[in-house]
């Protein structure tokens, strides 16, 4: 029985009809692929284009992508070098992780940012091992270490040496010399007798073991193999392990001050690149140990100031051979630090602004911060150390009720110890911003916390307790002002700041001494409380203006009366 036309037509044609299904299928699944490849390769692109802000450009011969801030580069760029990629910025929220509460108050920062954003997106962060360059032939036979001349004005800080490599475990290698002739040579610095002391305190004091508070040298009579060669000016930075506010005093100081007008224009060898002394470590480490952040943080925002005249290169990475530069700013602080400096306060404090001005703009804070003005209340920061082992107000609680006590005019009060015991703020950088932009008296003992008060608004109060032992340093241009860490701090952003010190009493502290004298700043050193009515007297002596439009002066000049129901 021969079955109908029309079926055995279906069935002849149906294997072809299967086979231009397939082939349609096919090229449909190829287009498919290769749409989402290009819509992959226009997000990678903008990914790689658009970072928080930053122009992305392939770098030199390598092609390879890096990032590079918007400033005009001098002639001393680093060739053939590996850098970092951009990441597409995430909200706050997601790259806050735990640092990312928000402070009780408003919120004055645009934006978290974080250290592995801060140095390896918006900076060129160097990959070290990929560079390929070598001393130039021309310079093979002059190679020899050597401190150049340090003239500049007021033999501000910075000894340079020219020629000079760094091995692998951070040593300084000094290249066809002796320690006798570098001894010799650094001892002819006459007008700086205290470089000598302290280049054989953190460079020369181990010979050739490098250690996290020194660096070691060591010698060679020739060039190391395998090295790389970084032309240019490049800073040592060694940081100082476990204290924020001696890094501030004695290490990040140094290169404000080399970095800011009007010191600036005297430095013989303007920043070009930045090499910090064992960075990885210092970086890991930033996770859990917060003053490990702090100080990568005040480097990075060195960093911020030489942008507008430095390609901006930070060496930091990976290093497996010896680095050779062809000169190497030295991490020696002045011969006053910040707490000493014999600098005019208007120099000084030019540079703290300036610092200042850099930390703002990093994190996109739009204006200053500004004291608040009435019918909205003081904001108040107090701060007794009581998570630390010395030097602690005993009676904390009772100096926070006193404060919240006021009526006229009304504080609104932070106590910093409580937020930092129960996680509600902690010590990293961007969380000291949010509070001291925000804090308009600052109440604080005396110590480390104080580093940071060049982020207060202009004009804000800061009462300073010494308490019973006064290990403050002496205020060189005039022996008779009281004088502590943050006096440079202090005149660069006009504070009203209280050094009248209304301790009450001394308290032993069995941690360190149990004692109520003062025998030793580390091991006899007693607790105290504070007097509070003095305390109160300190705190309405604030209202006396200081200048035009004194914003705290408006707080008791208000008629608070008005706003009772």
């Amino acid at each position: 029985m021969s079955m109908p036309v029309s079926h055995q037509v279906s069935m002849k044609r149906s294997p072809r009809w299967s086979y231009r299904l397939c082939r349609t299928l096919g090229v449909l699944l190829i287009f498919g692929f290769t749409s989402l490849s290009i819509f992959y390769d226009t997000v990678t692109i903008k990914e790689k284009t658009i970072c928080q802000g930053i122009h992305v450009e392939k770098s030199l011969p390598n092609s390879i992508y890096s990032v590079k801030p918007s400033v005009t580069t001098s002639s001393n760029t680093l060739p053939n070098f590996t850098t970092c990629s951009c990441s597409l910025s995430r909200n706050i929220s997601e790259s806050a992780g735990d640092h990312g509460q928000i402070s009780p108050r408003e919120l004055n920062i645009s934006y978290y940012v974080s250290l592995e954003e801060a140095y390896f997106e918006r900076m060129r962060a160097v990959d070290v091992s990929r560079i390929k360059e070598k001393v130039p032939r021309n310079k093979l036979r002059g190679f020899k270490s050597r401190f150049l001349p340090n003239r500049n004005f007021m033999q501000f800080p910075l000894l340079t040496m020219e020629n000079v490599c760094i091995t692998p475990s951070g040593a300084l290698m000094l290249i066809g010399t002796s320690d006798a002739e570098i001894t010799h040579n650094v001892s002819g610095h006459r007008a700086i007798p205290e470089l000598y002391f302290v280049w054989n305190e953190i460079y020369n004091c181990s010979g050739n073991v490098t250690t996290d508070h020194c660096v070691g040298v060591t010698f060679s009579k020739t060039l190391p193999r395998g090295h790389s060669y970084i032309p240019g000016n490049t800073t040592h930075m060694l940081p100082y392990i476990g204290n924020p506010m001696h890094n501030w005093a004695e290490r990040t100081w140094p290169f404000i001050m080399a970095s800011s007008d009007p010191i600036r224009a005297t430095v013989p060898h303007p920043i070009n690149h930045y090499l910090i002394h064992r960075f990885e470590k210092w970086f890991r480490e930033s996770h859990y140990l917060p003053d490990r952040a702090q100080m990568l943080w005040q480097f990075r925002m060195v960093m911020e100031l030489s942008g507008d005249t430095s390609p901006g290169f930070l060496v930091v990475r990976n290093q497996s051979k010896p680095l050779c530069f062809e000169r190497l700013i030295l991490q020696m602080h002045s011969r006053d630090r910040i707490d000493e400096t014999r600098l005019p306060v208007k120099m000084a404090g030019a540079g703290v602004r300036k610092f200042r001005e850099s930390v703002f703009s990093f994190f996109r804070i739009s204006s200053p911060p500004q004291v608040t003005g009435p019918p909205g209340k003081l904001r108040v920061l107090f701060y007794g150390r009581n998570d630390t082992s010395r030097r602690r107000v005993r009676n904390s609680p009772e100096v926070v009720e006193v404060l919240r006590s006021f009526s006229r005019p009304p504080l609104d009060v932070l106590f910093l110890d409580e937020m930092l015991a129960s996680g509600e703020t902690n010590y990293s950088f961007p969380e000291v911003i949010r509070l001291f932009t925000r804090t308009d008296i600052l109440v604080i003992a005396h110590g480390a916390n104080t580093w940071p008060t060049f982020l207060l608004p202009d004009g804000a109060g800061v009462v300073e307790i010494i308490g019973p032992c006064n290990w403050s340093s002496k205020n060189y241009s005039d022996l008779t002002v009281p004088h502590t860490w943050m006096h440079v701090n202090a005149a660069a952003c006009r504070l009203k700041h209280d050094l009248s010190n209304p301790f009450h009493r001394s308290v032993p502290n069995p941690d360190r001494g149990n004692t109520t004298q003062c025998l030793d700043p580390f091991h006899g050193v007693p607790d105290y409380t504070v007097d509070l009515e003095k305390l109160e007297e300190i705190i309405h002596s604030l209202a006396y203006p200081d200048r035009a439009g004194d914003r705290l002066t408006q707080h008791w000049l208000y008629d608070w009366d008005s706003l009772l129901p």
